[in-house]
């Protein structure tokens, strides 16, 4: 008979704990301690110094997402109210955040509201991934990334 103190029971109990610890190391067993706060992702476009002097819309299409239109430097103006949630701009360029941030790539289209005049035509602009965390711990989802990308000079002219 086996007794708690034989050296077989007692082997046993140390490879047992030796896998509860590679469990416990990698995570497999610790998916209970995630958070479950959700992302909020953050894009920065920028655009080529003197590209704008004044008043603009701001056009944003995304691959699979319904196209947003944003009054850019026009304080005062009434349009500034239907701007999409998630979308701030100014003369330098304009900031995401939120699910859409999250995306690779923004088609841009500029056009200046005094004149009416197209400044950029739907030009494309990769946002390339900058930083990233976890708000739900270390191994836990999702991932949120910090995301930057500028208007090409040549793209505006």
């Amino acid at each position: 008979m086996l007794s708690w103190s034989s050296p077989r029971v007692l082997g046993m109990g140390i490879v047992w704990a030796a896998v509860c610890g590679v469990v416990l190391a990698t995570g497999c067993a610790g998916s209970g301690q995630c958070t479950e706060a959700t992302c909020e992702h953050e894009a920065v476009v920028t655009y080529p110094a003197g590209l704008l002097s004044g008043p603009y819309d701001l056009t944003l299409s995304f691959a699979g997402l319904p196209e947003l239109t944003s009054r850019c430097s026009d304080p005062g103006a009434p349009e500034l109210a239907d701007n999409p949630e998630g979308v701030t701009c100014d003369l330098a360029g304009f900031q995401l955040t939120g699910e859409i941030a999250g995306q690779r790539t923004v088609s841009v289209q500029l056009l200046d509201v005094p004149s009416g005049e197209v400044i950029v035509a739907g030009s494309e602009v990769r946002l390339e991934a900058v930083g990233e965390s976890r708000p739900n711990g270390p191994d836990c989802d999702p991932v949120c990334f910090v995301r930057n990308g500028s208007l090409d000079a040549v793209a505006a002219e």
